[in-house]
């Protein structure tokens, strides 16, 4: 999948977030941790679990619960430490850094270590990506979604 433009200068931000959501495999549960447990305060009798699953270089972040809009889990978190198959190959693990910048602009985040880019759109609720960077190379792609 190729971006059809420039998201710095108004390309839509949800084919940025179609990459992210397009590499989240329900299977993918090579390794599964719980990670948090909680009351859900607006169901009395469910309870919301937070799954770490992790496999072939991707790990997801999702959220457990039977009352959500998607009872088998919603995507919270996606990260990418490996070269992987859908990717497109300027967003690859161990690509150049400047390779990101040319197909979507400067970040709106940036630190020594790392570029963000907002995923959302309008009237969504926060997303991002950050592309974590070390000896100008990408080490680490990471999708964040906030859920209500």
């Amino acid at each position: 999948m190729a971006l059809t433009s420039n998201l710095a200068f108004g390309a839509p931000a949800e084919e940025l977030n179609t990459i992210g959501k397009s590499l989240f495999h329900r299977e993918c549960k090579d390794r599964v941790t719980l990670e948090s447990t909680k009351r859900n305060e607006y169901a009395e009798d469910d309870t919301i679990r937070i799954e770490r699953w992790e496999c072939a270089g991707i790990i997801s972040r999702v959220l457990i619960s039977t009352t959500a809009s998607d009872p088998s889990g919603m995507l919270l978190s996606l990260e990418i430490q490996a070269p992987t198959k859908g990717l497109p190959l300027h967003f690859q693990v161990g690509r150049p850094i400047s390779s990101v910048i040319a197909v979507l602009g400067e970040p709106e985040k940036k630190s020594g270590r790392s570029l963000e880019y907002s995923t959302a759109a309008d009237g969504e609720y926060s997303s991002s990506v950050e592309f974590r960077v070390a000896k100008g190379r990408i080490t680490s792609i990471r999708w964040s979604w906030d859920i209500d």
